[in-house]
């Protein structure tokens, strides 16, 4: 494997960047399988060979071999476009193509290949914004959000700010620490040892002059800080205090030495500690200085921030002093030392060296980085047929699977019929999942002229490709890839079972006479799988694999509006017949006369928006019933209602009925469909056997008249809910999913 490793980095500065850097390559040399490894850095002047050489030595304690090769881009600190051309020139001399895997820290880096098109390497992110002008910040933006890259961050924190704001996928993301060297010699027992150290920088917020603070009001203890020299250490240390030993500039020789001889190593940092990446966040902290502490078997002491907590657990590898119980460095140092008295500190120590050694060693990150690499080089390649990208249950069905990673160790190429309308495109564009995008026709509607030419690439895209999977959604989607597979037997054709019901006799009988060429059938749930055994011919080695298609994060409980007037009830859904939405306004209506308060509001559109609005106007329902059109995030909206409806006469998963669950709305619902695996009446919902007027109607009336019972089906809904489709389990049933479908020699039993 030929590996090429780029940091932004400077030869020659010692800078904390260039110290990670050496020891990952150093360790990536070390690794079995790497062949040769190019390291490329940044310099203003072109160092020798021999100088290059002999700094890769003095900061990782390994002579370079024939098998590394140092490389520098001659760049223009001054002007960021000229550092650009720089390292697209050296980019373009190595031919970056060629190598197996290319691992940048350099953003110039990152945006170049996002520029170039090319996708085939991973970025490391310290930040989640690139310093300096609006254009650098907009073209970095770009890159990550539409990029293809897989992105490394150093804590978890950058992973959830990812996800959060600029919208990427959980399978483009992965966990890569920051580390340090391993020690090779024994260190002394904690008993052994002489001093409390600090070992960093003298900047605002890393803690540095609490440390100094702590030295004065202990004179009876010896005191160890490792510092570079700075103006601010001038200040802090203008009456240096007796029982304090400061060591100016050390190399990374003296600092492992003088942590030997430590049995407590502090790293008081605050919360607006600056980061590696510029940021004066320490949620995007990277604590180099803890994992050199736990290399070296100190007992480490810092805070409780989010960058520490998930390295450090207190009192079994380190002791943390907790900031919003007002605790300072002095409580923390205290357990520690009362950890000493007890004899306990020891083990400690022990099981700080052992958790460095496993996750936060430079031979640790080295092989995470080839792993993530080597899931890459390996995906198989599918192509998935879908009939457009509208935003009903099973278009958005595409989406859930994308984000839950069910195509984890895939290279998809999604291909739909036509255009259709809503955002589910663009959504999925921007969260930049590893897919290849393809539209037949750019028209709304499903026509002729859409099916003819979806069938014409998908069967030239078969014979180009050789694709292993061919996966297909809904009716027509299914009919083209069944008559093309029919022709190339040695793809496994999966389908999603969604619609049972089809609006043309001819697509039944059809697809019943095309079905014995699907190997694998997902469903959501088991109403649609029994439907689809029924629908389709036999066919013995068939797989059956539950893969639901939603998941529910734990959102704030809700409180119920016991005392609510006029009381609130939401539908969501397509206007069409199937949802059965002149029936719920006529049960609005006969509330209404009775004397009920209530008020309907409906999310959505669709082809019978105006017969709904005649027949709302026929009732006189203006001020009772509003139609919100489309609404894309309706459980905003939700969170302000009382009851949901589903009054539908057929039904596949209902996945607004499980997102309403989840917020702890009481439900009303007919009885269809996915209702009845997951819906019991009078534990977590009101089921309606008959979905008319006069039923829906006195279900809500129920709810009205029992506010007790609203609150407890509420209550009862988002628990089942959770339980059943929460973020944790559905993740173990798609990994599962993933498996059975994508990796034939699983054997499972239909």
């Amino acid at each position: 494997m030929k590996v090429l490793y780029i940091t932004n980095g400077f030869w020659g500065s010692g800078e904390a960047n260039m110290v990670q850097s050496h020891n990952t390559v150093a360790a990536l040399v070390s690794q079995t399988g790497v062949t040769q490894v190019t390291f490329l850095a940044h310099a203003v002047e072109r160092p020798s060979s021999s100088q290059l050489k002999q700094e890769f030595t003095q900061t990782t304690g390994v002579s370079p071999g024939d098998h590394l090769m140092m490389e520098t881009a001659l760049i223009n600190p001054k002007s960021w476009w000229k550092t650009l051309l720089a390292v697209y020139k050296k980019l373009r001399d190595l031919e970056y193509g060629n190598y197996d895997l290319i691992y940048t820290r350099s953003r110039e880096a990152l945006v170049l290949f996002y520029l170039l098109g090319f996708k085939r390497f991973q970025y490391e992110a310290h930040n989640l914004e690139y310093p300096g002008s609006r254009y650098k910040r907009w073209l970095y933006r770009r890159a990550i959000c539409y990029g293809k890259m897989q992105i490394a961050t150093i804590n978890k924190a950058l992973i959830e700010d990812f996800k959060a704001i600029y919208g990427v996928n959980q399978a483009r993301l992965s966990l890569n620490t920051c580390s340090a060297r391993s020690q090779m010699q024994a260190s002394p027992k904690i008993s052994q040892r002489r001093y409390i150290c600090y070992c960093g920088s003298s900047y605002p917020g890393k803690g540095f002059d609490e440390f100094v603070a702590f030295c004065r009001s202990h004179p009876e203890l010896e005191f160890l800080a490792m510092v570079r020299s700075s103006t601010y250490l001038d200040e802090i240390l203008a009456d240096p205090p007796q029982n304090l030993k400061v060591m100016l500039n050390c190399n990374n020789a003296e600092v492992y030495q003088y942590l030997a001889n430590s049995y407590i190593a502090v790293a008081p940092y605050s919360q607006n500690a600056t980061t590696s990446g510029g940021s004066k966040n320490a949620r995007y902290l990277s604590p180099l200085k803890v994992f050199e502490y736990m290399s070296a078997g100190c007992l480490v002491v810092a805070p409780n921030i989010s960058a520490i907590t998930e390295i450090l657990h207190d009192k079994r590898d380190g002791f943390l002093y907790y900031l919003e119980r007002g605790e300072t460095l002095a409580d923390g140092v205290r357990a520690a030392l009362d950890a000493v008295a007890d004899g306990l500190a020891q083990q400690v120590s022990d099981r700080a060296r052992e958790c460095f050694e496993n996750a936060y060693s430079y031979d640790a990150r080295a092989k995470k980085i080839l792993s993530h690499s080597a899931a890459s080089a390996n995906k198989q390649r599918a192509i998935y047929l879908i009939n457009s990208f509208n935003s009903g249950g099973a278009e958005r069905g595409v989406l859930s699977l994308l984000d839950s990673g069910f195509f984890d160790g895939v290279q998809l190429d999604l291909v739909a019929i036509h255009r259709g309308s809503g955002p589910l495109l663009d959504e999925i564009k921007q969260r930049g999942f590893d897919c290849n995008i393809h539209i037949c026709s750019g028209s709304q509607r499903l026509t002729v002229v859409s099916m003819a030419r979806a069938f014409i690439y998908v069967l030239f895209s078969l014979l180009k490709h050789k694709y292993k999977f061919v996966m297909l959604s809904l009716i027509q989607a299914n009919l083209i890839g069944l008559i093309i597979t029919a022709l190339y037997p040695r793809a496994r054709v999966i389908t999603f079972a969604h619609n049972t019901r089809f609006s043309k006799k001819i697509y039944f009988h059809l697809l019943k006479g095309l079905s014995r060429r699907i190997d694998v059938c997902l469903y959501d749930d088991e109403e649609t799988q029994n439907a689809y055994r029924r629908i389709l011919a036999e066919k013995e080695s068939r797989l059956w694999v539950y893969a639901p298609l939603h998941f529910v994060g734990e959102t704030a409980e809700r409180a119920p509006r016991l005392n609510a007037s006029p009381l609130k009830i939401l539908c969501v859904g397509r206007l069409n017949k199937q949802k059965n939405y002149l029936q719920a306004i006529e049960s609005i209506s006969l509330l209404l006369k009775k004397g009920i308060e209530v008020e309907l509001h409906i999310a959505g559109e669709g082809e019978q928006r105006a017969e709904i609005e005649a027949k709302v106007n026929q009732l006189g329902l203006g001020n009772n019933v509003k139609l919100l059109g489309y609404v894309s995030d309706w459980m905003a909206i939700g969170k302000t209602m009382d009851v949901y409806l589903l009054a539908s006469t057929h039904e596949g998963m209902s996945i607004s009925t499980i997102e309403a669950m989840s917020l702890g709305l009481a439900v009303v619902a007919s009885n269809v469909g996915g209702i009845k695996s997951y819906g019991v009446d009078r534990h977590n919902m009101l089921r309606i056997e008959n979905p008319v007027a006069e039923e829906f109607a006195a279900g809500i009336e129920a709810l009205y008249n029992d506010r007790q019972l609203l609150a407890a089906l509420g209550q009862q809904a988002r628990a089942d809910c959770i339980a059943k489709f929460g973020t944790e389990k559905v993740h173990e049933i798609i990994c599962r999913a993933n498996q059975l479908v994508f990796n034939p020699r699983v054997h499972v039993q239909t």
